[in-house]
């Protein structure tokens, strides 16, 4: 008997019984049923991974631009009048450091106190 396991298709495998299940349906039902997949796929309460893969993306982000989360084309412009200048002021990118969590993690990876 075959495990769960064993019955897991590779991505290639997945791809090509997927196109020949669409192949195998009209085409107003092909339509309605990449609709349907598209919906599975982006609704997060049918278990899409949306969510897993901006959470990969933002992994990856954080480990190739630089801790302030700046690319090297960006400048931050400061206020004038104001008390706020690079030497009291850190700039914490929210896409990267989305939550408090994250950015208690990143003060404390760089030894920055809040």
């Amino acid at each position: 008997a075959q495990t769960r396991v064993d019955m897991a298709l590779g991505l290639e495998d997945a791809k090509s019984e997927f196109t020949k299940l669409l192949s195998k349906l009209s085409s107003s039902d092909k339509i309605d049923f990449l609709s349907w997949v598209h919906s599975c796929v982006t609704d997060e309460s049918t278990g899409g991974d949306t969510e897993i893969l901006l959470e990969e993306i933002r992994r990856d982000l954080v480990l190739l631009l630089p801790p302030n989360g700046l690319s090297p084309g960006e400048t931050i412009h400061f206020p004038k009048d104001n008390e706020m200048m690079p030497s009291n002021t850190l700039h914490i990118d929210l896409l990267l450091y989305p939550n408090e969590e994250d950015i208690d993690d990143y003060c404390h990876t760089h030894g920055i106190g809040r």
